[in-house]
Parts: C-alpha cells; structure tokens; sequence
C-alpha cells in the first residue's frame, strides 16, 4: 500500500512544524537563557519597568514575549516561545501517514541491535560520564565514595531543576499577565496568540474552541492574517463559504502564504461549489511556493505533483506542464518541500531517484538521502521499507523482486553498491521498524529476512508470524500468501520427518535389548557346556 500523496488543511500544522524544528535545541536555549539573565541581571527590571510606565502596547507585547521566550528556555521538554506570527499559525497537513515523533534514531546514532530467538533488542550505548565509570570500576570504599558523590550530584541537579521550575513559571506568569491585559485591550497580536493558547489548551488554559473564536475575531478585526485565516476555516466548517473564501483572499492580500495554498485549493478541486480552475491554482501555488521559506511545505509538494500529473483526480495536459517547466521544475519544487522538512516530498524524492523516474537518471545515493531523512526525522514508515532494502543491496531478497533490483543496481549512476557497504543489521532494523507499524510489504520483507537468516538468525516460526501479518495487512497481500503457503508445507514436512524418527526410535531400541538378551544367553550357555562338576 502506497502512502496518500494529496495534502490537505487542518488546524494545527505551523505549530507542528516549529515543535520539529525546535527538537534538541534544549541545551542551547537554556544556555542563552543563562547568559542574558547571568551577564545582564537588570535587564528584565528594566525592561520591566519601561513596560510599566510606557503606554506603547507595542513595547508592552514585545516586553510579555520576552519574557515568555526566556521561560521557555529554562524548560528542556517544552519547545520554546514562537514570538513571531508567522511561526504561530495554527494549519496542519493532514498526514499522508500522520506523523508521531517515536524517536530520532539515526543510522550513525551509538544505537546497536541485538538479535535473541528473533526478538529485537536495541541496546543503548549511552555517554557515561567520568562519574559513572569510575563507579562501576570501583571496589570497597572507592565505591562507598563514589555512591556518595553521585548522591549529591543527584541533589544538586534536583535543586537546578527546580530553580529553573521556578524561574520559567515565574517568567511566564508574568508573561500570560501582559498578553490577557494586551488582548482584552483589543491588541491584536495579543489577542491571537491567547486564542491560539485557549484553542490548544497550552499554558493552563482549558480547550475552548468558542473563546478561542472571540479573540481570533478580535485580531482579524485588527488585521492579523493568521487570525483571519483561523476565522476563515471556523466559517469554513460552518459550511459559510463566502464569508470563509473572503477571509482567506484577505490574509492573503496580506502575504499570509498559507492563505495562497488554500485559496490555491479550492480552485483546484472545484470546492465551495466553484469550477476547477487548474491554471488559476497553479498560478496560486507558485507564488505560494516563492513565498514559502519555512512554512507551507505542501504548496511546492503539490505543485511537484501536478507537474508530474500525479495529482489524484486531475489530469493536466503535457503542453500545460511543459509551459511551468515540466518535470525539471517538479522535482526543484519537491525538493524545496523536502528542506522544510516534508515527510512525504522527501519519500516521493527518494522514490523518484531510485526508480529513475520522470527522465531522472537513477542515483541510488540521492534515494538513500532523502529516504533517511524521511525515516529519521519524520518516521516515515515507507521510506523505512526502501532503506532496508538498499542496505540488504539486492542480496537474496524475495525471488520476485530479484530482477528490478539488480536492474536498478546496474543503472545506477552514483555505484552505491561499490561505494557503501551491505548491512544486514541495518536492513533488519529498518525493516522491523516499519512492520511494528503494520506496513503490509515490511511484514513481508521481515518474515522473508527471518526465512533466510538476513540480519537474524533463521526463524520459521517467526517467518510464518510475519507472513500472516502481511497477509492480514495486506488484505491478501499476494507474495505473502505465497511464501506463507510455502513455508507451511515445508514446516509441516519437517514436523512429519520428526514424528517419523520419535515413531522409529523405541522399535531400535527394542531391537537392541533384544539383540543384547540373546548375546547374554549364548554366553551363558557356552559356560554352563564347559563346567565340571566336581
């Protein structure tokens, strides 16, 4: 089953897609935080008090994001304070495959797998600290000693961590104060982002889509484009399409990029009860794309698509897609979705360059790029199939899938199979990966990497495991049902020879108790002929 390749909007995508770029950046964040507040202890008094006595609302909203940037700073798991409105708008893609953030494993992460009976087991080879290895290193007294230090150094990161408990909650206290006065008074960025918060339920406030409302109005009344776009779908949900498609014609107006792919959208598909409108959409989407710098992924992605009229249910003349610069141009468009961070432009690249699609020349190097990026970054679960099976390099996979491999592997331009390495660990991990997600052609390959012993020692049983689920997942997946009906026969096979030799085994032994019976009487005899009676 191949992953969805049309994009679509929902709530919730520019506050995802700041979470992503925000990951692992805890340590730098709070070491700024550390420097401004450690080299420059009166600049929040200051600023403090030039809040206060101002009445720029303008100097106040930028005071109360401050301060909210610096407390999230002191905050590891929480992804820091977007102060800038075009990080803050609230559009979501519904995912091809909704993407969940299960871990960030690379391939050159200190991760190793271990195999036992089958069963996998990732085990962590994690930094220890000096502290540690002389612990473990250690006898008697030294050990004595050292429980006592890493007793204290547990204290002591107990108290850091709730100091800076303390001096986020005091920091966004004041905070939230500031932006609930702000917005109250009609600011309008203020007023935006306390919606967004009582939308989301961030900050202690409950989920209310209805106050969420009165002060999204609020701010699109004092022309905040993401407020204007935020209204536009609420109307947009109410079936009140004229109002909704205003909306979205005035953010846009307003640069709002999000507002272009939309309006982009619905001339496409011909919704709100318009005619399709191909040439109008691909317009939108283009200048949507130009604007795009770190945002709205999915106007190039589908772009990329309709160059390559691969968009569903839209059939688009070659001469129209030779007049935007053809597919030379769609993968340049795939590719700008792909550095944002789009999980599915980066499969659709990889895929292209792996199949040699388009006029692309294969270039097994580039797939493997953008398929691990899908993998690692976004847990794209078929870009998790495609790296196994570069990693196994075509090496006794499947009878079936023998023949395009190393077709692909003879064509292919950047000689992966000379340049890289096979890594059966690699391509098991991978591989096993995406199956626990219950991708069918993963199920398949995994019971097939049991099978034959790639990356695992050989495991019928789990083999057998597999290929159901394939078949399961699958509904009938046709290469499963196969291997599965064949690995069946043969085990039933073995089971019958092994009943054939626990049947045949007391007869032998039988027979050799008898054998021994008689050789104990002939002794016997031949003794009791040669004694004289005295």
């Amino acid at each position: 089953m191949a992953p969805s390749m049309t994009p679509s909007l929902s709530t919730r995508m520019l506050q995802q897609q700041y979470m992503q770029k925000q990951h692992g950046m805890a340590a730098s964040r709070y070491a700024k935080a550390s420097y401004s507040l450690t080299n420059h202890p009166d600049a929040i008094k200051l600023y403090r008090s030039m809040a206060t006595k101002s009445k720029d609302r303008q100097v106040q909203l930028t005071y109360a994001k401050y301060l909210l940037e610096i407390a999230s700073l002191y905050d590891e798991k929480r992804q820091a304070f977007r102060p800038h409105l075009s990080l803050s708008l609230p559009v979501s893609l519904k995912h091809y495959h909704r993407q969940r953030r299960y871990s960030n494993t690379s391939l050159h992460s200190t991760h190793s797998v271990h195999t036992v009976n089958g069963d996998e087991r990732a085990v962590t080879a994690s930094r220890r600290s000096s502290m540690e290895t002389h612990f473990t290193s250690s006898t008697g007294g030294g050990m004595r000693r050292d429980s006592a230090l890493t007793q204290q150094l547990l204290e002591g990161a107990d108290e850091e961590s709730a100091s800076k408990r303390k001096k986020r909650k005091m920091l966004e206290n004041e905070g939230i104060r500031w932006i609930k006065r702000l917005a109250n008074e009609h600011v309008g960025e203020a007023a935006y982002l306390l919606g967004l918060w009582v939308d989301r339920g961030m900050y202690g406030f409950r989920k209310s889509s209805t106050k969420a409302l009165k002060y999204y109005e609020i701010a699109a009344k004092e022309k905040v484009p993401e407020a204007m776009f935020a209204v536009g779908q609420y109307h947009e949900k109410e079936q009140d399409y004229m109002t909704a498609f205003q909306l979205y014609e005035d953010a846009a107006s307003l640069g709002l990029v999000e507002a272009f792919y939309r309006i982009a959208m619905i001339n496409l598909n011909g919704e709100f009860g318009s005619r399709k409108n191909i040439v109008g959409a691909i317009q939108l989407l283009i200048k949507a794309s130009e604007k795009s710098t770190g945002t709205c992924p999915e106007a190039p992605y589908t772009l990329g698509l309709l160059l390559t009229n691969d968009y569903p249910s839209v059939d688009i003349p070659s001469e129209l897609i030779q007049n935007y610069g053809g597919t030379f141009a769609a993968t340049t468009y795939l590719e700008h979705a792909a550095e944002m961070g789009m999980s599915a432009a980066q499969y659709r690249l990889g895929y292209i360059y792996e199949m040699g699609l388009y006029g692309v020349r294969i270039h097994l190097a580039k797939a493997f790029h953008f398929y691990e990026l899908a993998a690692t970054t976004n847990d794209n679960v078929y870009a998790m199939v495609r790296l196994s099976r570069l990693y196994n390099q075509g090496v006794q996979v499947p009878p079936e899938q023998l023949e395009e491999q190393m077709a692909l592997f003879e064509q292919d331009e950047s000689h992966w199979v000379k340049s890289r390495p096979r890594d059966e660990d690699a391509a098991f991990k991978w591989c096993h990966r995406a199956a626990d997600k219950g991708v069918p052609d993963a199920c398949y390959l995994l019971g097939w990497y049991y099978e034959v012993g790639i990356g695992v020692p050989r495991d019928y049983q789990r083999a057998q495991y597999y290929y159901a689920k394939a078949v399961r997942k699958g509904k009938g997946h046709k290469e499963a049902t196969t291997r599965l009906q064949l690995l069946e026969t043969m085990v039933k096979s073995q089971k019958n020879e092994r009943k054939r030799a626990t049947t045949l085994l007391p007869d032998k032994k039988l027979s050799f108790i008898h054998g021994s019976a008689s050789a104990v009487a002939a002794k016997n005899s031949s003794k009791d002929s040669n004694c004289t009676i005295m």
